[in-house]
């Protein structure tokens, strides 16, 4: 019996990614430079914010050098953190998320004490060498915790990139529907249909 006549133009119809699973590449973007960006900036503010800590009696010297420390730490936190996101595209990175839970908290409270530290000196209170170097040591603890999770987000879009270029590429499937005549063995003709399925 006959089904249907050859076909000439199959309809293809592909199923979208998620049928079948498959590796997801990934970006490390700009995490690595900004880490980089991290660890001079930490390493300024902690040099400053010593240097302030030592001169906390001349407050003609002090102050500006915590000014100086408050903003290298302010500035390269958010450029860390931002440059880790960048890492973050793919749901599957999720880089060192303790280190940055760990690291917004430490800046928000270095800034806090920084600017109440500087406040104090301006208003020619006595500010303390421990006081200031406390401030100081959080506030390169929480760059530090931030360096952490970019370098860790950057490692996993790289790891996860390498996979899904070595890997077997299995997100799309095509499917043929087949449909025609053939003559069986007794010389009658029989019609067939099937599918078949590429990848």
């Amino acid at each position: 019996m006959l089904l249907a006549p050859p076909s000439t133009a199959p309809n293809y119809t592909t199923f979208p990614a998620g049928s079948a699973q498959s590796p997801t590449s990934a970006d490390p973007g700009w995490a690595r430079a900004g880490a980089v960006v991290g660890i001079v900036g930490g390493a300024v503010g902690v040099l400053l914010g010593t240097a302030a800590a030592m001169n906390t009696d001349d407050k003609d010297v002090s102050i500006p050098l915590g000014i100086g420390a408050t903003v290298a730490v302010g500035v390269a936190v958010p450029i860390v953190a931002t440059a880790a996101s960048s890492a973050r595209g793919n749901p599957q990175v999720r880089g060192a998320s303790g280190a940055r839970i760990a690291g917004w908290i430490g800046y928000g409270l270095t800034m806090l004490d920084a600017v109440a530290l500087i406040g104090l000196g301006i208003a020619d209170e006595q500010v303390y060498p421990a006081q200031v170097m406390s401030v100081t040591l959080l506030g390169g603890a929480s760059t530090a915790a931030m360096i952490v999770d970019a370098y860790s987000s950057a490692s996993e879009a790289e790891s996860l990139g390498a996979t899904a270029h070595t890997a077997p590429r299995l997100d799309r499937v095509a499917w043929t529907p087949v449909f025609g005549v053939a003559r069986n063995a007794l010389g009658g003709k029989d019609g067939y249909v099937g599918v078949a399925a590429s990848f």
